[in-house]
């Protein structure tokens, strides 16, 4: 009987812990699965990405702009495979040049008040930006990966994929929105 009293209070307790605990695991979870899924469609992007012929050699470099950013984990695992039989190598950076050797970068939302000026610094020197700082497309961004539906679907924007001097596939271009220069709010 005493043993009864003490187990209901203490499972009812572990129970509340559950609770309140589960939600920000559960959340944490779905936002490590999330940026798995963009890693895997930023990996895939570059095997329908052509880039100029003095980029087309040594690695695919795809890096990161900003730090502590939740994206960092799962870019880095692509470190390593290969893209159109070129290896993959990851880095973090905590500022642009256009001198980049970086072929992807993606743009952490840590730098959404920069962007402007990281995309002017990156126009034409054929580096493929992809973000999910949302209006990145209109503003002048390459892909923006966005979330409608609990599905991440993508709007490429067209024009300043070419001003880079890159050329996506018809095929990566039909599963995408296409927006047509820049779109003003």
């Amino acid at each position: 009987m005493f043993s009864h009293c003490f187990l209901r209070p203490v499972l009812l307790f572990c129970f509340g812990l559950l609770l309140v605990f589960q939600p920000d695991q559960v959340i944490a979870g779905r936002q490590a699965e999330e940026a798995q899924l963009k890693a895997a469609y930023i990996y895939n992007f570059g095997k329908y990405v052509t880039w100029p012929a003095k980029m087309a050699t040594g690695p695919v470099k795809i890096c990161l702009l900003g730090r502590q950013d939740p994206m960092a984990g799962s870019l880095g695992k692509l470190a390593g495979k290969t893209i159109r039989d070129r290896d993959v190598t990851f880095d973090v950076l905590d500022s642009v040049s256009a001198k980049t050797d970086c072929e992807v970068l993606f743009i952490s939302h840590s730098r959404q008040e920069q962007l402007a000026g990281v995309l002017a610094q990156l126009a034409g020197h054929g580096v493929l930006t992809v973000s999910d700082i949302q209006g990145f497309a209109g503003r002048g961004g390459m892909i923006e990966l966005v979330k409608k539906k609990n599905k991440i679907r993508f709007i490429i924007n067209i024009d300043s994929v070419r001003r880079a001097g890159l050329i996506i596939s018809s095929r990566l271009l039909s599963l995408a929105t296409v927006l047509s220069g820049e779109q003003k709010p």
